[in-house]
C-alpha cells in the first residue's frame, strides 16, 4: 500500500483589513479637508453637487458605522475611486490609498 500524497492546501489569501483610523491615515490632511467640505449640503447648489455632498456624507456613515475597514470590498475600493473621479483626490491616489501594504500597526485584530 503506498498512501495518497498529502494534500497541500494553497495558504489563505491575507485579509487586508485595518482599522478605521488607519484607513484615514492614508489620506494627507488636505484631502481629508476636501473630502469633509465636499459633504457639506447647500439646497442652493446644483443637483450634481448635492448628490456628490449626500455620497461623501453617506460614505462616512458607512465608516463610522463598521468595525474595521476592508480594503478589497468593491465598494470601499469604488467609494475611493469616485473620491478621485469627483477631483476630490489627485490622480492615482486612489490606488494608492487602496493598494499600499497593510502594515502591521494598521491591521485590526478583532
Amino acid at each position: 500500500y503506498t498512501p495518497p500524497p498529502p494534500v497541500i492546501e494553497p495558504p489563505a489569501p491575507e485579509l487586508r483589513h485595518i482599522t478605521k483610523l488607519a484607513f484615514r491615515n492614508r489620506f494627507t490632511m488636505k484631502e481629508k479637508v476636501a473630502i469633509e467640505l465636499s459633504g457639506n449640503i447647500n439646497p442652493n447648489d446644483p443637483v450634481q453637487k448635492q448628490q456628490l455632498a449626500a455620497t461623501v456624507r453617506a460614505s462616512n456613515a458607512d465608516i463610522s458605522a463598521s468595525t474595521y475597514i476592508d480594503l478589497d470590498r468593491p465598494d470601499t475600493r469604488a467609494g475611493v475611486k469616485s473620491m478621485e473621479e469627483f477631483g476630490l483626490l489627485a490622480e492615482g491616489r486612489a490606488d494608492e490609498i487602496l493598494d499600499s501594504p497593510v502594515q502591521d500597526f494598521e491591521r485590526h485584530n478583532g
